[in-house]
């Protein structure tokens, strides 16, 4: 009995487990379908919005096995549910995000296309400037429907388009060179661009080339060509220049005689026969330097005949002066030297007054004579005696008084050399005058004495 009550009791609970299990599973399916019937669940409703949503569903009222399904259960229910929903929103945004970088990418191409038929076209090149063409850009429709889209816009794709041509420059320049030597036809300063594009068009390979590279080509053949051309103008400048020095040379070895008179034609057989002459070969060169050599003599003799009168002018002008100068060095010596003397009479009749009365009263003539002779005066003073020295005044005096008469004409001597020495030393004109001056009024005052 025991046995069988065991048996009974194992069997109710594998039979109540499995009706759990069974009811578990289906109220998760039914809840399943519910949710996913609800349109206003999504993927960011929480678990307590859906529990107010579940309240207002119909089939979740009258199910009352789902109302009393395990809370723990519908939660995993519920979020099993929500990560579908994140999963299929997430399967749709890369899907669109795909399909609108593929839209895109579907502009730009037909945007290039667009491009690629303006260039065969033969509108756009590697010199062309959005400017230019953006009228007629933006009447097509491939440039609309790339308008407001992200990453490369219009402007960025034909700048991108322009610099791809202008890097095909160098490869196409080496194809536009090798056509023009295999047509024989070279670049000069005189070709036009009409003639160069026609000879380039007539090849086969032109038909690959960017129009605009084939311009910057010829931009580029007539810079060379310009420079060529400079060179060869400034050698022909220096050879002409050489030419012309080596017939100045010449003139001025050959014709060195000439006058304001001379004339091309008359001197032109003097040096015909010359190989600088023949070197210049234009007869109007020649003719041009020699004016040229011709005025630079006249002007040359011209200058030298005024530069001969001005030095003469000043030669006789300094002359004049010198000789100014030293008359009148002459009178201010003379000046000193007859203020000198002036001085030197004072003191010898100085002295002559006051000598003893016996050696005068001796003399044979009673009559007191101090000066026998005087000289009238003049500008330059008294008469000076026969040796240069003071001027002459005889006094009588006794035999007995030469000694002392001799003695005061020594002292006399030397003090008139040196006042001499004194004055010639160095006196300015207004120093002589004033000199003079005083000299010739104190002898006056000494001679009113005397008398």
């Amino acid at each position: 009995r025991r046995e069988l009550y065991e048996d009974v009791v194992s069997y109710l609970e594998k039979k109540e487990k499995e009706e759990a299990k069974a009811l578990k599973k289906r109220n998760e399916k039914a809840l399943k379908e519910i949710l996913f019937n609800m349109s206003k669940v999504t993927y960011r409703t929480t678990w307590q919005e859906a529990q107010r949503l579940l309240l207002d569903n119909v089939d979740f009222v009258n199910d009352t096995e789902l109302q009393n399904m395990d809370k723990e259960d519908a939660l995993i229910v519920f979020e099993n549910h929500i990560r579908e929903l994140e999963k299929v929103h997430d399967d749709e945004s890369e899907a669109q995000r795909k399909y609108i970088r593929r839209t895109n990418r579907k502009n730009r191409e037909a945007f290039l296309y667009f491009l690629d038929e303006l260039h065969e076209q033969g509108k756009l090149h590697s010199m062309s400037l959005w400017v230019e063409l953006f009228g007629t850009v933006s009447n097509d429709e491939r440039f609309s429907k790339m308008l407001g889209q992200p990453g490369s816009t219009p402007l960025d794709l034909f700048k991108f388009y322009v610099e791809d041509l202008k890097a095909r420059f160098h490869d196409e320049k080496k194809v536009v060179k090798e056509i023009l030597k295999d047509k024989g036809y070279t670049i000069d300063i005189d070709s036009t661009f009409e003639k160069f594009a026609e000879v380039i068009s007539t090849d086969k390979r032109a038909a690959t080339l960017d129009a605009g590279n084939i311009k910057l080509a010829f931009n580029s053949l007539m810079e060379k060509a310009e420079l060529r051309e400079k060179d060869r103008l400034k050698e022909e400048a220096r050879k002409q220049k050489r030419l012309e020095s080596n017939f100045k040379q010449l003139l001025k070895a050959k014709l060195n005689s000439l006058n304001e008179q001379s004339k091309w034609d008359d001197v032109k057989g003097q040096i015909e026969n010359d190989n600088d002459f023949t070197a210049l070969s234009s007869e109007s060169d020649r003719v041009r330097l020699f004016e040229e050599f011709h005025r630079q003599i006249v002007a040359d003799a011209q200058a030298a005949a005024a530069a001969a009168a001005a030095a003469s002018h000043h030669y006789h002008h300094h002359h004049k002066k010198a000789r100014k100068d030293k008359k009148k060095r002459k009178h201010e010596k003379s000046s000193s030297n007859t203020a000198a003397v002036s001085d030197s009479d004072v003191e010898e009749k100085k002295k002559s007054s006051t000598a003893p009365t016996a050696t005068i009263t001796t003399t044979p003539a009673s009559t007191p004579q101090p000066v026998a002779t005087e000289a009238p005066e003049s500008d330059e003073g008294e008469t000076k005696d026969s040796d240069g020295g003071a001027p002459s005044t005889t006094v009588p005096t006794a035999p007995t008084s030469e000694p002392s008469t001799g003695t005061k004409a020594k002292k006399s001597k030397k003090s008139k050399k040196k006042r001499k020495k004194k004055a010639t030393s160095g006196h300015s004109s207004s120093d002589s005058e004033s000199d003079d001056e005083t000299a010739s009024a104190s002898s006056k005052k000494k001679k009113k004495k005397d008398k």
